[in-house]
């Protein structure tokens, strides 16, 4: 029986390793600036329904 000290299989893992890690830190960016955009557009929305109120109360 044989004993590698080199194989190319080991090198496969960290191979898939970094494109895990690029991947989930090109998601978690998307995530945090589509939160961003929806919390931007909840404060708008709530701000044009108020301002909506002040124009047909006055």
């Amino acid at each position: 029986m044989k004993k590698f000290i080199y194989s190319n299989k080991g090198y496969v893992l960290p191979f898939l390793l970094a494109i895990l890690v690029l991947y989930s830190s090109f998601l978690s960016f998307y995530l945090v600036q589509y939160s961003y955009k929806l919390r931007i557009y909840n404060n708008l929305e709530k701000y044009y329904i108020q301002e909506i109120k002040n124009v047909l109360v006055k």
